[in-house]
């Protein structure tokens, strides 16, 4: 490709470098339906519901998927009842039907 397209395209917003949060919470995949044990979505909507002051720390490479883990728990924590989500990731996109994470 040459720069001149490359710089079209960019012009255009035709690379989406960053979805926004809603695009995120649906593409994340709960860990627990992938085998790995222990996953860390119950922990984090816990900590979002809670009125303590829990908090989990994620850390990872980029691209990892942290910003759509965040997304995504903050979707489900938000469709649980009598919820107070207090969280820096918002869910101003509504509600997402709640997916069980366990079999």
């Amino acid at each position: 490709m040459s720069e001149e397209l490359l710089t079209s395209l960019r012009d255009k917003a035709a690379f989406k470098p960053k979805p926004p949060d809603y695009e995120l919470a649906h593409a994340h995949v709960p860990l627990g339906e992938v085998g790995l044990p222990d996953p860390i979505e119950d922990r984090v909507i816990a900590a979002m519901r809670s009125e303590d002051e829990n908090s989990v720390l994620i850390v990872a490479p980029p691209g990892c998927g942290k910003s759509s883990l965040l997304a995504w728990s903050a979707a489900q924590a938000s469709t649980l009842p009598d919820t107070r989500t207090y969280s820096r990731s918002t869910c101003p996109w509504g509600t997402m039907p709640r997916q069980s994470t366990r079999p």
